[in-house]
């Protein structure tokens, strides 16, 4: 699979729901309630792979495919993804992405943060960024991914008005997510 139909899929439905869903009010400092959420990825071939997944209440579940599941809120417009696919992506990959990413957007991606950690690290890797897509209204998204030791990764989109609830949100995913085995 490309990079750019790895990420592209995720991040436009993930900034489209949130695109949507923009001026929907100012980012909130007030405590945000969770509830676990436990899914099961069954691949074609027969893996299993499990999660259990703290998200804001409230928030609507759609699951997209075997792997991947959305949730977002009409009230925020943030949305969490979480891509179970077994032992998909790498580093590398992600590199690759991000690289074809900023040559599709060119000057209108602004990179926030891009951090690889070591190999034990529970979160291998982070990526940052905003981006500017002509003629879709979605001047402002704000995106975080997130892949974890083992190859998930965890998206949490929104716009840069919505940036400091997105990431309290994705510090929370990311830290109490597991994954049972």
């Amino acid at each position: 699979m490309s990079a750019r139909t790895a990420l592209t899929p995720t991040i436009t439905a993930a900034a489209l729901a949130a695109s949507a869903l923009l001026g929907a009010g100012a980012a909130n400092a007030e405590a945000v309630v969770y509830k676990t959420r436990n899914v099961e990825a069954v691949s074609p071939d027969g893996g299993v792979e499990h999660a259990a997944i703290e998200i804001p209440t409230g928030y609507t579940r759609h699951k997209a495919s075997w792997h991947k599941w959305y949730w977002y809120d009409d009230d925020n417009g943030l949305t969490v993804a979480l891509d179970l696919q077994p032992r998909r992506d790498t580093v590398k990959e992600l590199e690759a992405e991000r690289s074809t990413f900023m040559e599709e957007f060119g000057e209108g991606y602004e990179e926030l943060e891009f951090t690889v950690n070591g190999k034990d690290a529970r979160v291998r890797a982070r990526w940052v960024f905003t981006h500017f897509e002509a003629n879709t209204g979605n001047v402002d998204p704000y995106t975080s991914v997130v892949l974890m030791r083992g190859g998930n990764r965890i998206l949490v989109a929104g716009s840069l008005p919505e940036q400091d609830l997105a990431d309290r949100i994705r510090r929370h995913v990311v830290r109490t997510i597991s994954f049972p085995g």
